[in-house]
């Protein structure tokens, strides 16, 4: 008899996963009969990393671009290889001698490629503030007059910016700041509009801010059709102080902002510092200025950390910022000139076959990834105790919060995936992990390129599909 309840129990679990393998495929199929995907280069894979087994795939060797997805391959790698209690620094100094209240000499901002200085993404973080701190430090050190210049030194040799790769309407945007040896403010400006309520009518700037010296801006923007959103593109690059804003805005009676990127962060910063002084009183007889060349052996004023590595790393999950993730990947290659995202993950058994990067953050087209490569960093990071618990909350949670705040609402799959949104032009994707009802944790990679119609659309049949999975798993 016992026996009999053996085989009988046997039976019954063999049906479950039969039936739970039927749900798959069947969500599976769904997904891939849908209109838009059928020109579409997809990479879809499922693995349970409780049983360490395979739950669905489908082209798992296909390179895609992986959009941002790849901040959570980055993220993981800067966490193991710098510590997530690791700080940027940014430094006051002087070069000179003070004598009397006099520097004869300059003062200088030394730049770590901290992203975080004045960020608009830390409740503590200001523009205003943070120069006031500065200011209040050099009357600190006695200093009421400076007979040099306001220098900032980005710290580094090496070309910080946007990539070569990057696309021409993105550069001028706020996703498109690229990362410097020196940073502030999120390297952005945002331009206030005087909205239009006629459909077709041309829109006039009302402000800049902050007010960026020697920018030029051409404005085309035109009201766009109620509900059409936000779709005006501002056409720059660094070091291009002439702009053109192009595209729509909501029509309206009020004002819309939109944000860019600066042209030069550097300068900005210097000649912030150079106003801010003479606002609070000291008299300098230079100018604002930056330098092209390390300064040695600056004597140090004050050293400014950054919020640890792992708040940047959350925030780079959980908000997709292009400028945190640019930075962390030149502090890596700052300590390691040899240092290689793909190889990093080589090196820990990851198969790269058909993955190249391009940059740090995932806006370079060119950068490609295999789903049985993101597979396999989700399996790596999920085996690793340590670096699991410090990923994981760090991602978007289905439903509540970050860039996947507004999937599976309704679901009973709420709260229950943890994930990293990817977009750009044709390309849309989210890798993760999933709680299923049984107690089990499966990871999920979901890459699409080219496909047809919008990326609204494809991020729904996305959603469909992860609500299928979560229910097939029960």
């Amino acid at each position: 008899m016992k026996w009999v309840g053996l085989i009988v129990g046997v039976c019954f679990f063999l049906a479950d996963i039969a039936a739970q393998h039927e749900k798959v495929e069947n969500a599976l199929r769904v997904l891939l009969s849908a209109p838009e995907v059928e020109h579409a280069t997809l990479g879809i894979g499922v693995y349970n990393l409780t049983k360490n087994s395979p739950v669905a795939s489908y082209q798992l060797e296909r390179s895609v671009a992986p959009a941002s997805t790849m901040k959570l391959p980055l993220t993981a790698a800067a966490l193991a290889i710098l510590g997530p209690d690791f700080r940027f620094q940014t430094t006051l100094a002087y070069r000179g001698e003070i004598k009397e209240g006099i520097l004869e000499g300059d003062l200088v901002l030394v730049g770590g490629g901290d992203p975080t200085l004045a960020s608009r993404h830390f409740n503590d973080s200001n523009l205003t503030a943070l120069l006031a701190q500065w200011t209040s430090k050099v009357k600190e050190a006695g200093i009421r007059e400076i007979t040099g210049d306001v220098i900032v030194d980005d710290g580094s040799d090496a070309v910080g910016g946007a990539r070569g790769s990057w696309q021409y309407q993105d550069l001028g945007n706020y996703y498109g700041a690229g990362a410097f040896g020196f940073n502030i403010a999120d390297n952005l400006y945002t331009v206030h509009f005087q909205q239009n309520p006629l459909v077709g009518g041309a829109t006039t700037i009302s402000s800049v801010d902050p007010d960026i010296s020697g920018l030029i801006i051409r404005n085309e923007v035109r009201s766009g059709p109620k509900g059409s959103g936000d779709q005006a593109y501002i056409y720059g690059a660094p070091y291009q102080w002439n702009v053109c804003i192009r595209g729509t805005i909501p029509p309206g009676n009020g004002i819309f902002s939109i944000k860019g990127s600066m042209p030069d962060p550097r300068e900005f910063a210097s000649e912030a510092l150079f106003e801010a002084l003479q606002e609070a009183g000291l008299t300098v007889r230079g100018r604002a200025k930056i330098s092209d060349y390390q300064i040695e052996n600056p004597t140090i004023i004050f050293r400014h950390p950054s919020p640890p590595l792992q708040e940047l790393s959350t925030l780079s999950n959980r908000l997709s910022v292009n400028l945190f993730t640019e930075g962390i990947g030149l502090e890596l290659a700052k300590q390691d000139p040899e240092f290689d995202l793909t190889t990093f993950w080589n090196q820990r058994g990851v198969s790269t076959g058909g993955v190249y990067f391009d940059d740090f953050s995932g806006l370079s087209k060119n950068n490609t990834v295999t789903a049985a490569f993101m597979q396999e960093v989700l399996k790596v990071v999920y085996q690793d105790p340590a670096l699991y618990k410090l990923i994981k909350p760090g991602l978007s949670i289905a439903g509540k919060s970050g860039t996947m705040r507004n999937m599976l609402r309704t679901s009973d799959a709420r709260g229950k995936v943890f994930g990293k949104s990817g977009s750009i032009s044709g390309v849309r994707g989210y890798i993760g992990y999933m709680e299923t009802p049984e107690g089990e944790t499966w990871a999920f990679t979901l890459l699409s390129q080219n496909f047809t119609g919008s990326s609204r659309k494809m991020s729904k049949l996305f959603e469909q599909f992860l609500n299928a999975l979560y229910h097939a798993a029960q």
